[in-house]
């Protein structure tokens, strides 16, 4: 470990930090988002390892992008069959939970500490903690995102069948595991207030709010055409999403096409199931996984967030943003985040609204202009990795 004197007269102790994630896949810049940034950030200064567990085949090229700012990429494969397997064996937890268990990793974790002199492990996501061994003395903390039971409670209200069980069923597990992982771990991390607060209802830790960052790019992408070319970004395979998507398109979409009958929607985001995939028609376009989204920026006039389910904050709104996307959100999607309605992205509740606040974007371009300058400076001003850097160093 090594201490260095900051030009601001503060002592930063450097460190060596093992970073924990969870299965299916390695963070990346469209997989754990937020993983991958605090990586990046927290190497700025300290000596970062990753260790994730993974079901999913490893791209070369995530590991190579993890490299870069890491001292040490380790990955433990892992079969989904002995996930389910774990499932089935341990029914009392939360299914994400129960699916990551692996004694591998847990091993693994207390060979890095003594091979590496680890001083302190940084858990991402609630079901990392299946790896906190009771017996490491090495300081521990836990970045769960968003409160899970609260989420899963969020996706029952809004669901039927035996889905509106299993979800009901997933918020009562976790609300026992967020009390059990309390007392192993005391250092919590989530990333929005709304959260913090909802946590702090029934645990006795230690809760700090590190909201989800976004880098700010130095070219912005310009509209190459003058149609109306809307956007919806995320990972496709979330139930979060695939309602957003699926709510939009059935309806509010309709009454864009009567009013503008040149109206485009992309749909980006890795593994879009069968049922997103049969939205496509002459309009709207499910592109899946993309390489670059600037290219789908460059063609959009409107980034759309219709969350009605979740907790946390949506980085598919800063990074439109950073970019000079106007936005327009649910009053969900938007949680978390900090913006004046209509100054920053608009608001719009209910299928006319939303409508309507998209026509009255293209229509007023002072009201355009207006959102792509606040969303960019409320992105610059309390998003970007500079700040978000150092609310983590004072965490640390």
């Amino acid at each position: 470990m090594e201490i260095n004197i900051q030009t601001h007269d503060r002592f930063f102790v450097a460190m060596n930090i093992l970073f924990v994630t969870p299965p299916p896949y390695l963070p990346n810049k469209l997989h754990r988002i937020r993983s991958y940034n605090l990586i990046h950030m927290l190497s700025k200064k300290n000596n970062i390892y990753v260790l994730s567990t993974t079901t999913q085949k490893i791209q070369q090229d995530d590991i190579k992008s993890l490299r870069k700012n890491c001292k040490e990429v380790i990955h433990i494969p892992m079969s989904k069959v002995q996930g389910l397997i774990n499932c089935l064996l341990h029914p009392h937890l939360p299914y994400e939970v129960a699916f990551c268990i692996n004694n591998n990793t847990k091993s693994t974790i207390a060979k890095i500490i003594k091979r590496k002199k680890i001083d302190l492990i940084y858990f991402k996501r609630l079901r990392s903690a299946v790896y906190a061994d009771k017996k490491i003395n090495t300081p521990c903390l836990i970045d769960t995102t968003d409160a899970m039971s609260l989420f899963y409670k969020k996706l029952s209200e809004k669901s039927s069948g035996l889905r509106k069980l299993f979800y009901f069923l997933e918020s009562k597990k976790y609300f026992r595991y967020e009390k059990h992982v309390a007392n192993k771990i005391r250092d919590w991390v989530v990333c929005s207030e709304y959260d913090k607060e909802y946590l702090q209802t029934f645990l006795q830790v230690s809760l700090t709010t590190i909201p989800n960052s976004v880098e700010i790019p130095k070219r912005f992408p310009r509209k190459t055409n003058m149609t109306l070319a809307l956007l919806f970004q995320g990972l496709m395979d979330k139930p979060v999403n695939r309602d957003a998507i699926t709510y939009f398109v059935k309806d509010i979409f309709p009454s864009l096409t009567k009013k503008h009958p040149n109206v485009r929607l992309f749909i980006v985001g890795p593994r879009p199931p069968k049922s997103i995939k049969n939205l496509m028609n002459k309009h709207i376009k499910v592109l899946g996984y993309v390489n670059d989204i600037n290219v789908i920026y460059k063609q959009t006039t409107i980034v759309i967030c219709p969350i009605r389910i979740g907790t946390g904050t949506r980085n598919k709104i800063l990074q439109a943003w950073a970019r000079r996307k106007p936005v327009v959100s649910t009053s969900i999607g938007a949680e978390g985040l900090q913006y004046t309605n209509k100054k920053d992205i608009v608001i719009a509740d209910t299928p006319k609204e939303f409508a309507k606040a998209i026509i009255d974007i293209v229509t007023h371009e002072s009201l355009q202009k207006r959102l792509q300058q606040n969303g960019f400076k409320t992105a610059e001003k309390y998003y970007s990795q500079h700040v978000i850097q150092k609310k983590l160093d004072r965490l640390l």
